[in-house]
């Protein structure tokens, strides 16, 4: 969009200058109009300029008029705006315009047809048939005055001609008296003018028309002054016809009088003439005038409407992108009226809007973080958690409540427990028995029983009311945990404490004691005879024998006794049995190790040590297992189960006893056993939020330990 607002930019500041290169372009064919010698040379170079100059505002005027048309259609925001403005700008610019158009033209045809009226016309006329008339009578007079003096001397010879002339032509007041023999030849000459030696000669069509009218006269022009020159023939008796010729000179200021008003009327007849061209020429250059004003308006009207509608096409534009959810929409325009104050308005709200959505975004997810935090660690506690609402009704739980339940609780959350159908029935015994409706502080421990089939199943739960600033919206956090696991839980933290007291108290005499035997040797050994020195030798690595195997009983007695922190990461399991199934493959040759991974997904958040502890002591119980038989056989399997994986451990040996806890601390079948090898088993893969179990094969020949780890997940 910025491209084609440049682009229309760039063509309404081409349209400013053609229309200022054609109105200078008018107003020299104007110059040229009114007669102007050095324009009219160029008049048509400047008409053609001219015409071209206003076609192309014209094509500029469509091309906007087509664009505004297309983007009205296309729904371009700002466009209606845009044809509001244009619209009135050109009513409120036309109308001046149309009554300014038809004044001119009423006071063009008002001043060429009031300039010369009637009346003028008919006094110039008459004027110069005044003048003419008053020559013809001049003439005429002059004609008889000629007459007589031909007439006067008629009679003269040539002698007396000569010396008469000059004064006949004062007296008769004549500016030149010439006289002609038959033959045109000139006989005698006076003149007023003493430097003129040649008179003016007369054509010979005068001679003739003097012999066929008896005299005629001509009224000639020299110098803008008027002369009446006069023409007659001279009867002499007995002999050819001569001729004379007067010239009389008009007065100076008759000859002016009579020379303005043939100039007037020339001037006239001239302007009469020209008139209708000038007429047409003025008016066809007020039709250019007002072609060009016309287009630079609208031209001009497309540019201020584009410019005031610009800014509410930006808004509209980066409302609909705030309204996507782009807030670091921005509209860049320069203007300090009220539109500027209104895009930094805008400007400042998308900014506070990024800022507040940043911050809330930056809240969503720590929010997100905790509540993925607190369910992880709700999930991966061995109790069970239910929270419901200030009604009841469920809100989360954890995988161990729905195991323990054995309900699906998905369905049951947000639902009355009114609504609850018998499917998930113990879900809903269990809540009522709880009492929530009683407790307003934190409850003590409360033991459950519900039937679930033929079994009867008991739980220990505790009630915690949420804190809320209404009482009536706060909810309920429930935890229990399953009675037998719970005395098992107790059990084994007594057996820890056991553990570690034992651990304690054996451990400190262990060393002395080992020492004291070595001293017993060093100082013994020389002094005995050697009958003595193989009883003490005997007696000395019989204590050092008992002593680091309560070592390795006190080990044992700490390991199971101290908490267990496990630094986990990403941790192939196929790959940590593999590097076990070989190591035992190649020291225990008597035994048929079979190996099968078929899992599909071994990748668990676990810990490679602890994890190898684990497979090492599984698998050397199954060795321990299948040593009496003939051919010891052990098998371990992979498969995926849901989110999980399963790593069984299969073995032919003598299997295990009837009601026998093997998981339980001290419990041994084996002569030199602690006892606590399986315990600490089952302690670390519950660290690794993982199961345990340990039963006798279906075909009853060996044992079978199924180990349940969760998979890692994707984001982890």
């Amino acid at each position: 969009m910025s491209t084609t607002l440049k682009t229309n930019k760039l063509i309404i500041r081409f349209g400013y200058f053609v229309a200022v290169l054609t109105l200078l372009s008018i107003f020299i064919l104007a110059r040229a109009t009114e007669g102007s010698e050095t324009f009219q040379k160029l008049y048509l170079s400047l008409l053609i300029t001219t015409l071209s100059g206003i076609c192309s505002l014209f094509v500029i005027v469509l091309y906007f008029i087509y664009k505004t048309i297309k983007y009205y259609y296309l729904k371009v925001p700002g466009t209606s705006l845009s044809l509001t403005i244009l619209s009135r700008t050109l009513l409120l610019a036309f109308i001046p315009l149309l009554f300014l158009s038809y004044f001119s033209f009423k006071f063009l045809h008002y001043e060429f047809q009031s300039s010369f009226d009637k009346g003028i016309n008919d006094a110039l006329t008459s004027s110069l048939t005044l003048s003419q008339k008053a020559l013809s009578m001049r003439g005429l007079q002059a004609l008889k005055d000629t007459q007589i003096v031909a007439d006067i001397i008629a009679p003269f010879e040539y002698i007396a001609l000569q010396r008469n002339l000059e004064r006949i032509r004062k007296n008769i007041d004549a500016g030149e008296l010439t006289v002609f023999d038959e033959k045109g030849f000139i006989q005698a000459f006076a003149s007023i003018d003493k430097n003129t030696i040649i008179p003016l000669i007369p054509e010979h069509s005068d001679f003739i028309r003097v012999e066929n009218r008896g005299g005629l006269f001509v009224v000639d022009r020299e110098n803008n002054n008027f002369a009446i020159r006069v023409l007659t023939n001279i009867n002499k008796p007995g002999a050819p016809n001569y001729y004379l010729q007067a010239v009389y000179q008009i007065p100076d200021t008759m000859s002016q009088l009579m020379q303005q008003v043939n100039k007037t009327v020339t001037e006239r007849d001239k302007f009469n003439y020209l008139m209708p061209k000038v007429n047409s020429s003025f008016i066809f250059l007020l039709i250019l005038v007002l072609l060009l004003g016309s287009l630079l308006l609208i031209l001009s009207s497309f540019s201020f409407a584009n410019d005031m509608a610009r800014p509410i096409h930006d808004l509209i534009h980066g409302t609909k992108k705030v309204s996507q959810g782009n807030f670091d929409q921005q509209v860049f325009v320069q203007r300090q009226d009220d539109f500027g104050t209104l895009i930094n308005s805008f400007n400042q709200m998308t900014r506070s809007l990024k800022e507040a959505t940043e911050e809330s975004e930056i809240n969503r997810n720590k929010l997100e973080s905790q509540r993925s935090y607190l369910e992880t660690v709700i999930n991966h506690m061995t109790a069970a958690v239910l929270t419901l609402d200030y009604q009841c009704r469920l809100l989360t739980f954890n995988e161990s409540a729905k195991l323990l339940l054995n309900c699906q609780l998905d369905k049951v959350v947000n639902v009355d427990l009114q609504h609850i159908d018998e499917s998930q029935v113990v879900y809903k015994t269990f809540i009522e028995q709880l009492g929530i409706d009683n407790i307003n502080e934190t409850s003590p421990e409360i033991e459950i029983k519900i039937d679930i089939g033929e079994n009867v199943q008991q739980f220990v739960a505790r009630v915690t009311p949420l804190p809320s600033t209404d009482k009536l919206h706060g909810g309920y956090v429930i935890i229990f945990y399953d009675m037998r696991q719970y005395l098992q839980q107790q059990k084994q933290a007594a057996w820890e404490e056991v553990a570690r007291r034992l651990a304690h108290e054996i451990k400190n005499p262990l060393t002395p004691i080992l020492l004291a035997a070595e001293r017993l040797n060093y100082k013994l050994a020389g002094h005995l005879q050697e009958k003595e020195q193989k009883v003490l030798k005997r007696s000395i690595d019989v204590i050092s024998n008992q002593v680091k195997s309560l070592k390795n009983m006190v080990d044992d007695f700490s390991h199971f006794a101290k908490p267990i922190s496990l630094d986990k990461s990403n941790l192939s399991v196929h790959h940590l049995l593999k590097d076990i199934f070989e190591l035992y493959k190649e020291h225990f040759l008597k035994t048929d190790f079979e190996l099968s991974l078929t899992a599909k997904k071994d990748h668990i958040l676990g810990n490679a040590n602890s994890l190898r502890q684990v497979f090492h002591n599984l698998i050397k119980n199954a060795i321990e297992a299948t040593e009496k038989q003939p051919i010891g056989r052990i098998e371990i399997t992979t498969i995926n189960e849901k989110n999980n994986l399963i790593v069984s451990i299969s073995d032919n040996g003598i299997g295990l006893f009837d009601n026998h806890d093997v998981f339980e601390p001290y419990v041994t079948s084996k002569e030199k056993g602690t006892g606590l090898g399986l315990a600490i088993v089952k302690k670390i893969i519950q660290e690794h939020h993982g199961k345990i179990a340990l039963n006798n094969r279906s075909d009853g020949s060996g044992v079978i330990v199924r180990l349940v780890l969760p998979l890692i997940k994707e984001n982890e």
